[in-house]
C-alpha cells in the first residue's frame, strides 16, 4: 500500500513500524486478539486519513497548508550541556510574507476543568522587558500589533480537528493571542507566551489548576480559518509549576519573524497566593520571563544578525585572550 502511495510521508511508514512493534509485543504478553484488534483500528485510520499529520507529544508540525511557512535551516537538537531547559531551537518555524501581513491567531487549547489565561510578554533584543499584555490589559492588534482575547470555558468552543479521538465536550478553548506582525513597534524584538491556570477558590495562578490541565495544544490559524497550520502538543512532565511558557515569536532575518515552540516550567510560590491581585501576579510572570530569556534573546539576535550578513559565530572569544 505504501509503496502505491508515494504521496504518504515518512512519517506515516514509522508510525506503521511502529504500531507493528507493539502489536507484537502484545501477542507475547498474550494479548493478541487486543492487539491485532488496535492495530486494525490504527490501519483503518490512516486510511481514512491519508494526509493528516500524526503527531506525538512535545512535537511541532507544519500541516498542509504550508503557504503561511517558508523552508529553513534549523539547527540540529541540542544534547547534553548544550540543551537549555524549556527551549527547542531545532523546532522553529519562520513565518512567510504573507503570513507576516495578515492577522494570525495563536490558540490554545486542553482538556480538564478550570479556566486558563495567558500573559504576552514583549522583550527587546538584549532581554529587557518592553511591557506585557494580559486580560487587566489586552492591547490592539491593529495599532500595536498584539491583542490578547480572554475565553471563559462555558464560552469557549473545540477548534476543528485537533483530534479525532478527543472528547469534543472536553476540549477547552484557553486564552488566544491576535498577532499583526507587521505593525509591532521596531523596539520590540520578541514576544513570549506564558500560560496560567485559575479554578474555584484558587489563585489566580494555580500550580494545582495547570496540573489539572491535560493535552495542552498551540495552534497558529489565519483569520477566520479554524484549521491551523501549525501546532504544538505540550508534553506533561509532572513537574510542579503555576506558569508555562508556551512559544516565543521573534524578529528573524531580513524583516521576517520566526515562532519557536517552548515548554518552560516556572514555580513562584507568591502567586500560589489567593489574595494576590491577578495585575500584580502578571507582572511578576513578566518580570521572571524577561529574566529566564536574557540569554536566549541575545543569541537569537546573533542568529538573525548573523544569517542576514552570512556571518560565522567565532570559535574563541578573542575578548577574553
Amino acid at each position: 500500500l505504501l509503496k502505491r502511495e508515494p504521496s504518504r510521508s515518512h512519517l506515516t511508514r514509522a508510525v506503521c513500524r511502529e504500531a507493528a512493534q507493539s502489536t507484537f509485543q502484545a501477542m507475547e504478553r498474550g494479548e493478541g486478539p487486543m492487539a491485532c484488534r488496535s492495530m486494525l483500528a490504527g490501519v483503518v485510520k490512516l486510511l481514512q486519513a491519508p494526509f493528516r499529520v500524526l503527531c506525538s507529544k512535545n512535537t511541532a508540525v507544519e500541516l498542509p497548508n504550508t503557504e503561511m511557512l517558508v523552508p529553513m535551516k534549523r539547527p540540529a537538537k541540542p544534547e547534553g550541556n548544550e540543551a537549555v531547559e524549556g527551549t527547542l531551537p531545532h523546532r522553529v518555524v519562520q513565518f512567510s510574507k504573507a503570513a507576516v501581513g495578515q492577522t494570525l491567531h495563536l490558540g490554545h487549547h486542553f482538556i480538564g476543568t478550570g479556566r486558563m489565561s495567558c500573559v504576552c510578554v514583549m522583550l527587546q533584543s538584549d532581554g529587557k522587558l518592553v511591557g506585557h499584555m494580559w486580560e487587566g490589559n489586552r492591547g490592539n492588534a491593529d495599532a500595536m500589533g498584539i491583542e490578547y482575547r480572554q475565553y471563559n470555558p462555558s464560552q469557549a468552543a473545540p477548534a476543528a480537528n485537533l483530534d479525532d479521538e478527543a472528547d469534543e465536550e472536553s476540549l477547552l478553548l484557553g486564552g488566544e493571542v491576535v498577532l499583526r506582525l507587521d505593525k509591532v513597534p521596531e523596539s520590540t524584538f520578541a514576544i513570549a507566551v506564558v500560560l496560567v491556570a485559575t479554578d474555584a477558590n484558587q489563585s489566580w495562578s494555580s500550580s494545582l489548576a495547570l496540573q489539572r490541565m491535560l493535552d495542552i495544544t498551540l495552534t497558529a490559524s489565519r483569520a477566520g480559518s479554524k484549521d491551523p497550520f501549525w501546532r504544538y502538543a505540550h508534553a506533561f512532565s509532572g513537574e510542579m509549576s503555576n506558569a508555562l511558557m508556551s512559544c516565543c515569536i521573534y524578529r528573524g532575518p531580513h524583516k521576517g519573524w520566526r515562532m519557536e515552540p517552548m515548554n518552560l516550567r516556572m514555580l513562584m510560590m507568591p502567586l500560589e497566593e489567593v489574595s494576590m491581585e491577578p495585575s500584580a501576579a502578571a507582572a511578576e510572570i513578566a518580570r521572571l520571563t524577561a529574566h529566564q530569556l536574557r540569554w536566549m534573546m541575545k543569541d537569537r539576535c546573533w542568529t538573525t544578525t548573523s544569517e542576514e550578513r552570512r556571518l560565522h559565530r567565532a570559535v574563541e572569544d578573542r575578548s577574553e585572550e
